[in-house]
């Protein structure tokens, strides 16, 4: 899992990752949203260059979508952790 879902991390914090890891909750699949909020407001997308959980290409694709204000970085499905100041940089652009 680890060579998936954090490749990019030191190998300690990447097994932290892969132990701690749940599942995603069936509510996900099951509840609907009655009114999407990227239809009314902006929305932002960082896309993930190097993810191996999800293509990079639906990436793009949901990104486009929603016409979301999009950087990419070159990191694997945890851009938080492997590039937290390109996050920090994009999420401080995102408030002004």
């Amino acid at each position: 899992m680890s060579a998936d879902f954090a490749p990019d991390l030191p190998p300690a914090e990447s097994s932290v990752m892969e132990s701690v890891q749940g599942p995603l909750s069936a509510v996900a699949f099951a509840d609907k949203n009655t009114q999407a909020a990227w239809k009314t407001k902006p929305s932002w997308y960082i896309i993930a260059q190097n993810d191996r959980v999800i293509p990079v290409d639906l990436e793009r694709s949901l990104a486009a979508r929603i016409k979301a204000t999009t950087i990419t970085v070159p990191s694997s499905h945890v851009i938080m952790l492997a590039h937290p100041n390109e996050v920090f940089e994009f999420i401080s652009k995102a408030l002004d």
